[in-house]
């Protein structure tokens, strides 16, 4: 269901704006926000929108912008989430349909995004799933996981293992991949949106023995060296609890003294952070 919303407005040395507000619904939230279209036409006339023949020609992209200019007139469309990446020369729209892997590890992948995401036939096989962005890379194993209630958090020894995983051949449709009956009675899914890679665990049925205190599955991770520094390396400080105190009424970050490769990371973690009121 969209909601549409026109309205017209005067903006400063242009002869006409017109914008259509367009908010749908959607499993990912918002795209489509605004659509501009301004100039003033060539051999004056009243304004009119592009003809729907040019809407794909010349068009200029940024990560959340389109922009094309025809005789005078602009469309502008304004969008709240990336929707066109690089592709190494210029900015084209995302497309998160899987196809038929181009690297001979993979079976599928999906390229044509802000990240890249590759997949094997079947599950079971080891590193099974790879994630690529901007150079940084995890692949996921699973070949080795387990379906377990826990009892106690932190320690291996309080769990009741119900069953390892099972071979499951990848069902790509869209920008999903699934792999049905990946444990007992579970379902894995993949689904790819222009800005996150989201990973689904889906029961059929709760195993029997509800005297735990969680269900969980097991796997492995392992990352590409650049970014295996952040996760167990020189700085893994950064994957583990802060114990910052923000009851404080002043607090200061001092990172003068830090590693020059950890300054970076440690200026965005710095700069969101709030002060509770």
């Amino acid at each position: 269901m969209w909601k549409e919303i026109v309205f017209m407005v005067v903006v400063s040395l242009l002869t006409v704006v017109f914008i259509d507000t367009s908010i749908p619904n959607s499993q990912f939230g918002f795209r489509e926000m605004i659509t501009i279209v301004y100039g003033s036409p060539k051999g004056g006339g009243e304004e009119s929108p592009l003809p729907s023949e040019e809407i794909n020609k010349n068009i200029v992209y940024t990560p959340s912008t389109e922009t094309q200019c025809q005789s005078g007139v602009c469309k502008l469309v304004l969008y709240s989430g990336i929707m066109n990446y690089f592709n190494g020369s210029e900015y084209v729209p995302v497309n998160t349909r899987t196809s038929i892997s181009s690297d001979p590890k993979y079976d599928y992948d999906m390229t044509h995004a802000p990240y890249s995401a590759y997949f094997e036939s079947n599950i079971n096989n080891g590193e099974a799933i790879k994630f690529v962005k901007d150079g940084y890379e995890f692949v996921y194993d699973l070949s080795g996981g387990k379906m377990q209630w826990v009892e106690q958090v932190g320690n291996p020894t309080k769990t009741k293992s119900i069953g390892a995983i099972l071979s499951s051949t990848a069902i790509p449709i869209d920008n999903s991949v699934y792999y049905n009956n990946a444990f007992a009675y579970t379902n894995l899914s993949y689904l790819l949106d222009n800005e996150m890679f989201k990973e689904n665990f889906i029961l059929s049925s709760l195993p029997i023995d509800y005297t735990y205190l969680y269900l969980e599955y097991t796997g492995e991770m392992r990352f590409s060296s650049n970014l295996s520094m952040y996760v167990d390396g020189v700085f893994s400080f950064f994957n583990k609890q802060t114990n910052l105190n923000f009851d404080n009424q002043l607090v200061g970050f001092i990172i003068g003294d830090m590693p020059r490769q950890a300054k970076p990371i440690n200026m965005f973690r710095i700069c969101p952070a709030r002060l509770p009121p």
